[in-house]
């Protein structure tokens, strides 16, 4: 994710590619995404996710290009790390079945031929019999063959059989690919070059009683110098009081135990170093050089500079400032009992997190399914017996209607031809019918209780999951600032010299 939550989302595009360009490209970029799996802990939750659209001719079924076997191995492996693998074609043979009897989940849409039904029918044979599940190849066959428009058929192989759904009707201009400078335009631009104007000997900032001087000044012995090279002419070298050194940072309870490295440059004045001022200093980056430009003035370094006892009041309180001042911050959550590594800001520790707090969730949810089963199946059997229930009262009461028409016929019939007739079977019969019409009622009664307390249950565990997603969404978890600093005793002191820069050039 990205530090605002988003997913990170990478497109590229082979379009403007020829055949053995995008062959080199693909391969390259499954191998790489091979390597960087096998770097990655293992993990049940969905650390990402690889869509490939139009995968013909990258994952053929006879022949094998040099895309099929990393595309192999991320079809075998990649679930375990947490990758996910999508494979799109609008044609089933361009696909290798024996490759993807490795995948879960199949989604099928209208096939044109019967050549690709039966092609499909042997994958999906195949995937499902790898998992041990019963495969009802005519039942396939018939949901294929009367798929109509936007219907599509799910088969997975961890759900109890295939299931269909349609999609949404979607609008598509149906513009085709982008060119080259189009993809140019949708780019965002990068950041603008900043250059700085060059110093002159007329722009020199006087401070203090530091003033141009024509010539070099002469360090004591045993006080490195060093020099910032730079292309601008008429340089003007202002000094720097440089120093390296390494510290050690230890905690215990936090499981820390990093050794990081220093390397600043403060402003030398007149007064004592203000270390809180000094900034980061990277030798590589800023060529530094044992010799200064050739032309190059200086400013004077004030008398204290030049005196023993004044590198070691330096190199004193630059210990100081690394152990008061430099503390390696960390982030703790409590939740998810862990912490962030040394160097890593709060954003980059929630990205991380994201992962720990997916299987987190998933194992709660997990958990909660199956503290809720046994409810469920008790709920689920008493709705099935209310429904039985209701069936068989329903067909009794339409029974005992039956029976009570046919009482009341035949007594008619009976007068009418002159026989004595007895109303008491009628009134019996009547009698039945009312009592059996409550019982239907007693039934329903019934039944729209347990659905009602299966609604409730139900309900119950929505909320439940809803909790869980709250507790374990990484951007709501509360973080501790935990500062650890180190003793005098774990900071060593590496380089202490002076180090001239070009008076105005830029230091982060």
């Amino acid at each position: 994710q990205s530090p605002s939550g988003k997913p990170r989302l990478s497109v590229l595009s082979l379009a403007h590619l020829g055949d053995a360009e995008r062959m080199f490209f693909v391969t390259t970029l499954l191998g790489e995404v091979v390597a960087w799996m096998r770097g990655q802990p293992g993990t049940s939750s969905l650390r990402g996710l690889l869509y490939m659209d139009e995968i013909f001719g990258f994952f053929p079924p006879n022949a094998m290009p040099p895309s099929k076997r990393p595309m192999l191995t991320l079809l075998k492996q990649a679930r375990a790390f947490g990758l996910g693998v999508v494979l799109s074609t609008q044609n089933p043979v361009d696909l290798d079945y024996k490759g993807l009897s490795n995948t879960g989940t199949w989604f099928i849409g209208r096939l044109q031929t019967e050549r690709d039904k039966l092609r499909l029918l042997d994958g999906l044979e195949s995937a499902v019999a790898s998992s041990g599940q019963a495969f009802d190849r005519g039942q396939l066959d018939r949901l294929l063959s009367g798929l109509g428009k936007r219907v599509f058929l799910m088969n997975n192989v961890h759900a109890e059989g295939p299931t269909l759904f349609q999609t949404r009707w979607t609008l598509s201009y149906m513009r085709g690919p982008l060119s080259r400078e189009e993809m140019q335009r949708l780019s965002p631009p990068g950041p603008p070059q900043v250059v700085a104007a060059p110093a002159t000997p007329a722009a020199v900032r006087t401070q203090s009683t530091l003033v141009t001087a024509a010539a070099r000044p002469v360090l004591p012995a045993g006080l490195p110098e060093f020099f910032v090279t730079t292309n601008v002419s008429h340089v003007v070298y202002e000094p720097h009081v440089f120093a390296s050194g390494r510290v050690r940072y230890v905690n215990a309870k936090l499981g820390i135990n990093e050794l990081q490295s220093f390397a600043l440059t403060v402003q030398l004045h007149d007064e004592a170093l203000v270390w809180h001022e000094a900034v980061p200093f990277d030798p590589v980056s800023q060529s530094l050089e044992k010799q200064p430009e050739e032309g190059a003035v200086f400013l004077s370094l004030p008398p204290d500079a030049l005196r023993p006892a004044t590198h070691k009041t330096w190199q004193k309180d630059f210990v100081d400032h690394l152990v008061h001042e430099r503390p390696m911050v960390v982030y703790r959550c409590a939740e998810l009992k862990t912490n962030s590594k040394a160097g890593e800001d709060e954003s980059s520790f929630r990205t991380r997190m994201a992962l720990t707090a997916r299987q987190w969730r998933d194992q709660m949810l997990s958990d909660l399914h199956a503290k809720y089963a046994d409810k469920f199946a008790r709920a689920q059997d008493r709705v099935r017996r209310a429904d039985d229930r209701v069936e068989r009262e329903e067909m009794e009461a339409n029974q005992q209607g039956l029976d009570a028409a046919f009482s009341v016929g035949a007594q008619v019939l009976g007068a009418l031809m002159g026989r004595r007739v007895s109303a008491g079977r009628a009134v019996r019969s009547a009698s039945r019918g009312a009592r059996q019409r409550q019982d239907v009622q007693a039934a329903a009664g019934e039944r729209q209780a347990a659905q009602a307390a299966l609604a409730a249950l139900n309900q119950e565990l929505t909320e439940k999951m809803r909790d869980v997603e709250s507790k374990t969404d990484v951007q709501q978890m509360d973080l501790e600032r935990v500062e650890v600093r180190p003793k005098k005793a774990d900071v060593s002191v590496g380089v202490l010299g002076i180090v001239w820069q070009p008076q105005g050039t830029a230091r982060s």
